[in-house]
């Protein structure tokens, strides 16, 4: 790409390896590739389903064995791209999983071979993709335990996966759920703290943020919220 173009390059998510970024473009419809030691960008692929100048066209990229996987922002199909010969397919959502024909993804992960993805609005399911399998399942029991919270359930940073469990925080309550996708049981904590917003993890504590631009260290173990800023 020439200098001009760079202006056109932003990003969601991104996957690095050997010190290279793949990622789906969010200016317009472009799988690209930069060398982080030349800073160098390359259009790989435009994805043959989408419209040239459709922004904001994936949520997340997931690789598994050679394909990449493209969890869409709000649409209903998952992009897929070998990546030893940019060949291209997709996978489409079950329709019962859509509303008005379109999933709004918070965020996704993958996890024993599965990719996990998370909802913006309660109203629609967690859904996974069974990759080897070829199928979609829905997680009901999470689901419906956070139907309680309605509208919008989570925001792009509200969950995240450390080893065996997801950590979420339903968008501008003061509740954090803890979810073991192996072993299917719920924690639910309360904090002292509304609005809720994003969560990270660092060791055995947690760093919050709100709606109100705080930032709150807090020990799951312990329940102590011992900084706050």
């Amino acid at each position: 790409m020439d200098n001009n173009e760079y202006k056109y390059l932003s990003l969601c998510d991104g996957y690095l390896e050997d010190n290279c970024l793949w990622f789906s473009n969010n200016i317009f419809n472009a799988f690209c590739k930069t060398d982080l030691d030349t800073m160098k960008t390359e259009i790989i692929a435009i994805f043959k389903r989408r419209e040239k100048w459709q922004k904001t066209l994936h949520r997340k990229i997931i690789r598994y064995d050679n394909f990449f996987y493209f969890i869409p922002n709000n649409g209903c199909e998952i992009d897929i791209i070998d990546c030893m010969n940019n060949k291209q397919d997709f996978v489409k959502i079950p329709d019962d999983y859509l509303q008005n024909g379109t999933y709004e993804v918070s965020q996704s992960f993958m996890a024993n071979g599965l990719i996990w993805i998370f909802p913006v609005y309660a109203t629609q399911s967690i859904i996974i993709y069974d990759i080897k399998g070829k199928k979609f399942l829905v997680e009901t029991k999470l689901t419906n335990r956070l139907k309680k919270f309605g509208g919008t359930v989570f925001s792009t940073r509200s969950v995240l996966l450390d080893q065996d469990s997801f950590w979420m925080i339903p968008y501008q309550s003061n509740y954090i759920i803890c979810y073991n996708w192996k072993t299917k049981e719920i924690k639910e904590y309360q904090v002292k703290i509304d609005k809720l917003y994003s969560i990270e993890k660092f060791g055995d504590c947690f760093w919050l943020s709100t709606l109100n631009t705080n930032i709150i260290m807090w020990n799951y173990k312990t329940g102590e919220i011992s900084s706050t800023y």
